[in-house]
């Protein structure tokens, strides 16, 4: 994979880092849903 990014276009490298953090966005989103729920249990 390290080898792969150097080949990647820069808006390819921009695209694939806006759905990186998308998906870490998503990720800490349900993480802290999942905490509150069983804070308010």
């Amino acid at each position: 994979m390290r080898n792969q990014i150097f080949t990647l276009s820069r808006d390819q490298f921009l695209l694939e880092s806006a759905k990186f953090e998308a998906e870490g966005a998503i990720l800490s989103n349900i993480i802290i849903n999942e905490q509150s729920k069983i804070l308010n249990d």
